[in-house]
């Protein structure tokens, strides 16, 4: 994406839209520009992760359902104002004029997504599958007596 250099209007002068796979940090980090999600609603917003992980720093639609779970306290990104179109440009324009603001987005992102990992989910089920089978144990004890 190429926008006028910063202090300008900063209209838009070339979208890419690639899909189809999730670049690696070696492929997004040293460019340095936002991940921009402006979407109207999400179920949850991994995709906001995988940009952390990636060395991106966010600008979000604080929209129902998953960005300010993942963002809050500017960890990692920036919430704008649902379908705030001009609040949007202007968190890119201040993001592409601020790498030092960058740079500290990305590391209070990637410090704060381990809550998010593999280990740490897979804990969190393996618990509530346990309380849930300990809970049902203690409400039908016959039950589970004969099994």
């Amino acid at each position: 994406m190429q926008l006028d250099p910063p202090g300008q209007t900063g209209t838009l002068n070339l979208v890419a839209l690639q899909g189809g796979s999730t670049p690696s940090q070696s492929d997004t980090s040293a460019a340095g520009a936002p991940f921009l999600l402006p979407s109207r609603w999400e179920g949850f917003g991994h995709v906001i992760i995988e940009a952390i992980a990636c060395g991106l720093p966010v600008i979000a639609f604080d929209c129902p359902y998953g960005p300010a779970d993942i963002l809050s306290g500017r960890q990692g990104g920036v919430l704008v104002e649902p379908q705030d179109i001009s609040g949007l440009a202007q968190a890119i324009d201040h993001l592409l004029a601020a790498p030092e603001e960058r740079q500290s987005l990305v590391a209070a992102g990637q410090a704060s997504i381990e809550r998010f990992s593999l280990a740490r989910i897979a804990t969190e089920y393996a618990d509530l599958i346990e309380v849930v089978a300990e809970k049902r144990r203690n409400l039908e004890p016959a039950r589970f007596a004969q099994s």
